[in-house]
């Protein structure tokens, strides 16, 4: 068995050489700026330092890239030890050093792929990330101070101490950095960045710090608990993105405000511990607020592809007419010419231009609303609306002995939105409405089925209701009517309102359900008026029965 068949390592990224030299040459600048940058307040002897991030980098690049640059992160690791740390060139404690750490940091990324952790938003990506860097990271730091102890010219004390603080240095360094890059590379949504609101929440990050490290009496920070807060604050709202972002920016204003006030290598290392936390809070809910993004945003498109069932009669409706017309057009022009009239023909070929045009226009809203939730702002007149839907439902409310009934006044305004849509969820609260009026619903009432749907103008909107007198909305079901999956029907998949919200408010409007005193229940969909529509008064009709 190969490595990468063991470790289950995947398929390298195909990289031009041009590509795969530029990877090369930003990683080994970056990591060597990084290791100058961090080391800092070394420890006598050992040259432990308690913020040690360019090992982040070289994993960041293994699990971005590859393993196959596993050769280079090893030059990086060399060219360090030796122009930052001031190792000899081909010394065997250089090249033990080098190899212990490269070859520490390749296996982690290694073991990540195999156990889990290589991705931190997988289910328990995170934990697993965190376990495996603490074992890897401690089992190095022994490692590094034995080849360390075992070429000083006198023994040291203060072992321990040194593989704390390597420990502690290396895991935080990783923790901060190798997430940060990951996401960076990696798709994310990065829009944040130029908003208000995130502009309010870095100022939030740096009043913190002033706060824990620049006023006189917060020596010794503490009020360190303070950078939870606008920590917690972008890692909902923005994600792994936004978490991964905040912990760079307030690791790097602790090892500024550190070196500022002067403080000592043992100041920063306790320092180092509280960053330990902080990192493990914000990428927890980072990664909880992306992941219940993720499911949200997978929702809405169940929802949206569960609709193409409920608008697939509106579908074949609208495409029927000019289909049929293209047909009929075709067939005249058929007739033109075996009758010799070709001059004809050229006002009939734009009828059928035209009439594609108009079924194709049809198809691409159904299309953008499955993928996008996209909506037109048409004007959509209701009674013509109204009409054709109760048209489609008659036979049934027919069939159930149910008088069906319906009040629009013919000076409405239309309203905006998109007709195709709109009549998806007319027909759902019909059809929930004779559903609940049906014989085995209706049980002991001693009452005759009836549904009215009734539409007036109120302000800017245009208020439509869908009344029925059956036995209401059950108790258990007031709470979550509209929530996904909510059904009280034994073959109902509980998407039906689910789907008819998401619709409205799409459009801009507003879909509830009311329990009038009289019994039954009234479905209320208020839809904006379209923006050509100047304030007129409309006087209700009476009651009118279908058509």
């Amino acid at each position: 068995m190969t490595f990468a068949r063991f470790f289950r390592l995947p398929p390298t990224p195909a990289l031009s050489p041009a590509r795969a030299f530029s990877v090369g040459a930003v990683y080994l600048a970056f990591y060597l700026l990084l290791d100058w940058i961090s080391f800092i307040h070394p420890l006598p002897a050992f040259e432990v330092t308690p913020w040690n991030p360019p090992p982040g980098v070289s994993l960041a690049l293994l699990l971005a890239f590859g393993m196959e640059f596993w050769p280079l992160s090893l030059v990086a690791v060399w060219l360090g030890n030796v122009t930052v740390h001031g190792m000899a060139v081909w010394s065997l404690e250089t090249l033990l050093l080098t190899l212990v750490v490269a070859g520490g940091y390749g296996l982690l990324a290694a073991l990540l792929h195999r156990f889990g952790g290589a991705d931190l938003r997988e289910r328990g990506g995170l934990p697993r990330f965190i376990a495996q860097l603490a074992a890897m990271a401690l089992v190095l730091g022994g490692l590094y101070l034995l080849v360390v102890t075992f070429f000083l010219e006198a023994p040291q004390s203060g072992f321990a101490y040194a593989l704390v603080r390597y420990w502690v240095g290396d895991s935080i360094g990783v923790l901060v950095t190798t997430p940060l890059l990951l996401a960076v590379l990696r798709p994310g949504h990065w829009g944040f960045i130029q908003t208000r609101e995130f502009a309010l929440q870095a100022l939030a990050v740096v009043l913190s710090l002033v706060v824990v490290f620049g006023l006189p009496w917060t020596d010794e920070f503490k009020y360190f608990y303070l950078l939870f807060l606008p920590l917690t604050w972008i890692s909902l709202r923005h994600g792994l993105e936004g978490a991964c972002l905040t912990l760079a920016l307030i690791q790097v204003g602790l090892i500024v405000s550190a070196q500022w006030l002067g403080y000592k290598g043992g100041t920063v290392q306790e320092m180092q511990f509280l960053m330990a936390s902080l990192a493990i809070t914000g990428l927890t809910l980072g990664v909880t607020a992306s992941a219940r993004k993720a499911a949200e945003s997978e929702l809405q498109r169940a929802l949206r592809l569960a609709a193409a069932g409920e608008m697939a009669s509106a579908l074949a409706h609208e495409l029927n007419q000019p289909l049929t017309a293209v047909a009929n057009y075709a067939r005249a022009g058929q007739l033109l010419l075996e009758a010799g009239r070709s001059g004809d023909i050229s006002d009939v070929l734009d009828k059928v231009a035209t009439e594609a045009r108009r079924a194709g226009a049809v198809v691409r809203r159904l299309r953008d609303f499955f993928k996008t939730g996209h909506t037109r702002r048409d004007p959509v007149a209701i009674l013509p609306l109204v009409v054709e839907t109760i048209g489609e439902v008659e036979e049934r409310a027919r069939r159930q002995s149910c008088r069906l009934e319906y009040a629009i006044p013919a000076d409405l305004p239309p309203v905006r939105g998109d007709g195709v849509q709109l009549q998806v969820v007319l027909r759902n609260l019909l059809i929930n409405a004779l559903d609940a009026v049906a014989p085995e619903s209706m049980g002991s009432l001693d009452e005759d089925p009836e549904v009215t749907l009734a539409a007036h103008r109120e302000g800017d909107e245009v208020l439509i209701q869908v009344v029925d007198n059956g036995p209401g909305i059950l108790p258990q079901f007031r709470d979550r009517l509209f929530d996904p999956f909510a059904t009280s029907k034994p073959q109902g998949m509980g998407l039906g309102l689910a789907i008819s919200r998401a619709i409205v408010e799409a459009h801009g409007g507003r879909l509830w359900a009311e329990s009038p005193s009289a019994g039954g229940s009234r479905f209320c969909l208020a839809l904006p008026l379209h923006h050509s529509v100047h304030s007129v008064s409309v006087k209700p009709l009476p009651v009118k029965g279908a058509p």
